[in-house]
């Protein structure tokens, strides 16, 4: 491969859809340019290289297939912090032939890498999102009062999950032995999708634990019952993570990304 093409030859590649190059040779161009000293850096070519990385991601699909010119999403004034982060982020995410859509602040979820089984790391600051309920409807029901006992309250959770379409299987809880933490475990089933709950109260003031989401396709952040809540959707699952005060809330569900949605949209 040639050390580094010129930008009418990128150019050329962008309107004709097609490209010679792989996708590592062009992640290769990108970090040799991102070498460079910031002012002697070409943020258009790193912006056609881009271009070039989004024709390669979906060039699998059949040969048959049109593919429209792209357009090129960065501006040419982008900074050279945020195109390192587009590098880390097509590390990441072009080995999935998937679309990705990834729709949550950048300083609330700030993406790292992937590891060896393909999880996707991140570090989450939730001490920039909305972590304080705006009420607690559920307080009386039999759930809240079960967590109760072990020092978790007040709780926001699904309300689905006790309704028509949904049940609570199992519980499970603990407090540690220094009784600066509580943990609880709720496996449930909501239309017929298994799925658990698990919930820790700190009863100090602690970090939120980063977390990995394996092989995630899409996320997003919908604001329910005053809280910044995320939705992780996966192959054949979904993940949801918020966060209550000193209370953190890890839901996983075997279904499709609307059925989790209905889940979120329910916390009270």
């Amino acid at each position: 491969m040639k050390n580094k093409f010129d930008k009418n030859e990128l150019l050329d590649m962008v309107h004709s859809g097609l490209s010679e190059l792989s996708e590592e040779e062009i992640k290769e161009l990108i970090n040799n340019e991102l070498q460079k000293d910031n002012e002697h850096v070409d943020m258009q070519y790193i912006d056609l290289c881009y271009a070039l990385l989004e024709i390669k991601s979906g060039s699998n699909s059949s040969a048959n297939t049109h593919i429209a010119k792209p357009k090129i999403k960065k501006t040419f004034k982008i900074s050279i912090l945020a195109a390192a982060f587009l590098v880390i982020m097509i590390s990441a995410f072009t080995v999935s032939a998937k679309v990705f859509n990834f729709n949550i602040p950048e300083e609330i979820v700030q993406l790292i890498g992937s590891d060896k089984q393909g999880n996707t790391e991140m570090d989450l600051m939730f001490e920039n999102a909305n972590t304080q309920a705006d009420a607690y409807a559920l307080a009386d029901t039999e759930l809240a009062l079960t967590l109760l006992e072990y020092d978790i309250s007040p709780v926001t959770y699904p309300e689905v999950l006790a309704g028509e379409n949904g049940s609570i299987t199992n519980i499970n809880c603990s407090v540690s032995e220094d009784g600066l933490e509580s943990d609880a475990y709720i496996y449930f089933e909501y239309k017929n999708c298994p799925g658990n709950m698990h919930i820790i109260s700190y009863h100090y003031d602690g970090d939120w634990v980063n977390k990995a989401v394996i092989n995630f396709v899409s996320a997003q952040m919908l604001s329910v019952n005053g809280m910044d809540i995320l939705v992780f959707e996966c192959e054949d699952n979904c993940r949801i993570l918020y966060k209550d005060n000193l209370t953190e809330y890890d839901i996983y569900i075997e279904s499709d990304l609307e059925t989790a949605i209905e889940l979120v949209q329910s916390i009270k």
